[in-house]
């Protein structure tokens, strides 16, 4: 049975549609959910298109084990000059005794960088650890954070690309 390009072009228009409802569906269900099984399920969706893609990912955690991480700690300087107008999201802070503003990036959100003509991403991710009863925040306690959060940088770069110094 031969289709012609109007029915064609029906049939794809209704398939989008759908597409787009589910797609909207799931992102209202999702926005109802708490932030921790949000979480979850973003991970989970990430990790396995990650696994289907042609990117390598470079993850800098904030810690490790007790002890801080220097690569952390610069690539959170480095990354605080590299927001541009295309970020959605930054923090803004002055402590008291200095003259300047520092920016930083915002909890999930992304930073795309190009170093000797190559495209990186880098990412900033913060994941919920605990129950929200276990959660405890003290602005005046600068690592009451810490109990709750885990924190790491992700790198992406194209698996042909490569990372290097």
């Amino acid at each position: 049975m031969m289709f012609s390009s109007g029915e064609s072009n029906i049939a794809i228009a209704k398939t989008v549609i759908s597409a787009v409802g589910s797609a909207a569906a799931v992102a209202m269900l999702a926005h109802n959910l708490p932030q921790e099984v949000q979480d979850y399920i973003f991970l989970g969706l990430r990790s396995v298109l990650i696994k289907f893609s042609n990117q390598m990912t470079m993850v800098i955690d904030e810690f490790d084990g007790m002890v801080s991480n220097e690569v952390y700690e610069s690539a959170q300087i480095y990354l605080g000059s590299k927001l541009s107008p295309d970020t959605h999201r930054f923090k803004v802070s002055k402590p008291e005794k200095e003259k300047s503003f520092n920016t930083s990036m915002e909890r999930n959100e992304e930073v795309v960088d190009v170093y000797k003509g190559e495209k990186f991403k880098w990412i900033w991710i913060c994941k919920q650890v605990g129950t929200s009863r276990e959660y405890f925040y003290n602005p005046r306690d600068m690592n009451s954070t810490l109990r709750s959060e885990v924190r790491s940088y992700e790198l992406i770069s194209s698996k042909t690309q490569g990372v290097s110094p």
